[in-house]
């Protein structure tokens, strides 16, 4: 009887599971949250899938508890020239919550149209190159997990960083000896909906399976728990970090994929030849965080390499086909 919602997660954080939610649950998040963006009487764009936590509960529960008026594209931002005439249209989209995966195609086109609107980007960290286009905007560092219904940090608006996640926010956090953030509060869910039957959350502090840092109350994301690795000289890699530095490295739109290699040592996986040539050069100048011994250097075929709707690259199926 206590449980109003089951989202199934969109298995960022693992195998895709049924997240059961509680009205407490969403109500806690919404007394934290809902004062963040200007939703009443204000103009919303709207983007995110509703089915999910962050759409359901950052914006369509707080737009009909508010007098906001709702513009929802069709496309649901995956019409880049789309988006940029909806963003561009007067009056429309003063709030626009989205994926990092969308800012960075909106920046790709006119960075001035992410200082237009107010909103939280989130879903996925935010790495240097987006960080840049977005410092200084009105829009802010949104973190959760469905299991947290799903707030749990914040940033300010405009205050943008490398991995930078916001501070917690309607919830107490805790840092393990690992790194791996947990969380703990009414925003924590009852438990997993598993064969029609709730199997009860045991734990008081929610593992997020999120390594992060701390720096002054401010939370910074490393990497997930389950992707990263130790290399045979006792050194740990934190792949989505790298990646994301990699790219800031190489100037380009091109993805690159970190993962061990079987000797031990780092495999970079391009998926362009002159990205690929590249990064070899950058090892042997001394300009990647590692060793040139470590490394091995993998083409792949163009598009072989994906990323997910928040713009992650896709890890848990490994590609057969390398040239």
């Amino acid at each position: 009887a206590e449980i109003r919602f089951l989202l199934r997660t969109s298995g960022t954080t693992g195998r895709r599971r049924i997240v059961a939610l509680s009205d407490a649950n969403v109500a806690a998040v919404l007394a934290s949250h809902r004062g963040l963006l200007p939703y009443d009487d204000g103009e919303v764009l709207s983007v995110l899938p509703w089915f999910h936590a962050f759409g359901l509960v950052m914006e369509l529960l707080p737009c009909l508890l508010s007098r906001a008026t709702v513009f929802r594209d069709p496309a649901g931002g995956r019409d880049p020239e789309r988006l940029a005439e909806l963003l561009a249209a007067p009056g429309d989209g003063s709030v626009l919550n989205m994926v990092p995966f969308t800012a960075e195609q909106i920046a790709q086109r006119d960075p001035g149209l992410l200082r237009g609107v107010t909103g939280l980007v989130g879903g996925a960290p935010v790495f240097a190159d987006l960080a840049e286009a977005l410092r200084g905007s009105r829009l802010r560092a949104g973190y959760g997990q469905t299991e947290a219904a799903p707030g749990i940090a914040a940033g300010e608006p405009g205050e943008w960083e490398a991995g930078y996640l916001g501070r917690a926010l309607g919830c107490e956090v805790r840092i393990a000896s690992d790194g791996e953030l947990a969380f703990a509060g009414e925003n924590a869910f009852p438990g997993y909906w598993e064969g029609g039957v709730l199997e009860p959350r045991r734990e008081m502090f929610v593992p997020t399976g999120d390594l992060v840092k701390e720096r002054s109350g401010r939370l910074f994301f490393r990497g997930r728990k389950n992707f990263s690795f130790k290399l045979s000289n006792g050194r740990w890699i934190f792949p989505e970090q790298l990646e994301a530095e990699l790219r800031v490295l190489l100037g380009d739109e091109f993805i690159v994929r970190v993962s061990a290699s079987p000797e031990g040592g780092l495999r970079l996986e391009a998926d362009h030849t002159p990205v690929a040539e590249k990064l070899r050069a950058l090892a042997r100048e001394g300009e990647l965080p590692f060793t040139d011994s470590m490394l091995e250097i993998r083409t792949l075929p163009p598009g072989t390499l994906r990323r997910d709707p928040k713009g992650m690259v896709v890890r848990e199926k490994r590609d057969s086909a390398r040239v």
